[in-house]
């Protein structure tokens, strides 16, 4: 007996996760603190899977994550590295 498949196109590949849920609620503006910098790599990386920009910065011993639109994002530069300040 013959097998008939159908194509799907367009149909896009739904991204879960406590990241992707988290990304999700989010609003352009809005960060999160974090405890470890793999949370925050793990955030910054579903914030672009959603099609935003994801920057993160060192606060203390803890790791803050901003989701920021294409325009925000290019007027701060850089490409959301890690650092701390040593003042």
């Amino acid at each position: 007996m013959k097998q008939t498949y159908v194509i799907d196109k367009g149909v896009t590949i739904p991204f879960t996760g406590k990241w992707a849920q988290l990304a999700d609620i989010m609003d352009v503006g809005d960060s999160v603190l974090l405890n470890t910098r793999d949370e925050a790599c793990g955030l910054c990386r579903a914030i672009r899977k959603a099609g935003w920009e994801g920057r993160q910065r060192k606060e203390g011993d803890k790791f803050r994550v901003w989701l920021l639109d294409d325009v925000t994002a290019l007027s701060l530069g850089g490409h959301g590295n890690v650092f701390e300040d040593t003042k």
